[in-house]
């Protein structure tokens, strides 16, 4: 999943939606031990929902906990720092396994 934001990272930058603010809040979540301590949790759960068949019962639970994880982790702050863009991209263009598919549908509304 790191390696996820990091692309993540590198896209915005590419298309240009990242600004000065985005830059300057990342480099003070890097620095916020609350911010790591759920990064590290949501990569833990997006790990977890890898190995779990998007039928058990586990799912529901750890996307719900993702979803509560996910606005104290490195994002914190970050959506409201972007300039608007459009860029077609879906979620079938992120190699996905088990759950994640799931996870990354019920997410992605959240966020627009």
């Amino acid at each position: 999943m790191l390696g996820q934001e990091l692309d993540s990272l590198d896209l915005m930058a590419l298309a240009g939606v990242a600004t000065e603010a985005t830059w300057e809040q990342l480099r003070r979540n890097i620095r916020d031990a609350t911010c790591v301590t759920a990064t590290h949790r949501c990569v833990e759960l997006w790990r977890k929902l890898g190995e779990t068949n998007p039928t058990h019962e586990e799912m529901e639970t750890l996307i719900a906990e993702l979803r509560r994880q996910l606005p104290s982790s490195l994002l914190n702050g970050i959506v409201d720092t972007l300039n608007s863009g459009n860029m077609a991209l879906a979620p079938d263009d992120v190699d996905l396994t088990g759950a994640q598919s799931l996870a990354l549908a019920a997410l992605i509304g959240e966020v627009r």
